[in-house]
């Protein structure tokens, strides 16, 4: 206690027993006799920015005028999942009001609806079939999952079904 607050965990794993014992073990054993007030906090780096400040500012006033993701990625000479993490911490610093569009589709706005120009409800499920290239098993889940109907397959009510198992 002579020394209180004029070492860090590092500096006293150095000093006691030759190095014998690492930062953490020394950390748990001060932790351990409760006398953790008396090592001096360890001072934390901040990682090296990866942008500039002329980036961010690139970045931030794109980002603020509505411009997509790979615009703002190529102007900053950087890739865009590098952008988009930038983008992430410029949001939750306040900086930006959100992040950036993409302009490439994803996979999910990729996908068409696979009745896109079929009368479902004049069509049999056979035809559907036909018409999408789909299974017969996928075509009624379809149809059960909109709730929708066709001229040979109308889909039961969960109450129905539950009623007909009770039975």
């Amino acid at each position: 206690t002579s020394n209180s607050g004029a070492f860090t965990y590092s500096e006293i794993a150095e000093q006691f027993q030759g190095g014998a014992f690492n930062a953490k073990q020394i950390q748990g054993k001060v932790l351990a006799m409760e006398l953790t007030e008396h090592v001096k906090p360890t001072v934390h780096e901040k990682a090296p920015g990866k942008y500039s400040a002329e980036q961010e500012a690139t970045i931030v006033s794109m980002a603020n005028a509505g411009q997509s993701i790979e615009a703002i990625a190529e102007a900053v000479g950087a890739e865009v999942k590098s952008v988009r993490g930038k983008a992430l911490s410029l949001l939750k610093a306040g900086a930006i009001q959100a992040i950036p569009h993409s302009t490439t589709p994803t996979k999910a706005s990729a996908k068409a609806d696979a009745f896109d120009g079929i009368d479902v409800a004049g069509s049999t499920v056979a035809e559907l079939v036909e018409a999408t290239g789909k299974t017969e098993r996928g075509i009624k889940a379809m149809i059960t999952r909109r709730g929708i109907s066709c001229k040979d397959y109308t889909p039961k009510a969960k109450k129905e079904v539950v009623l007909q198992e009770a039975a």
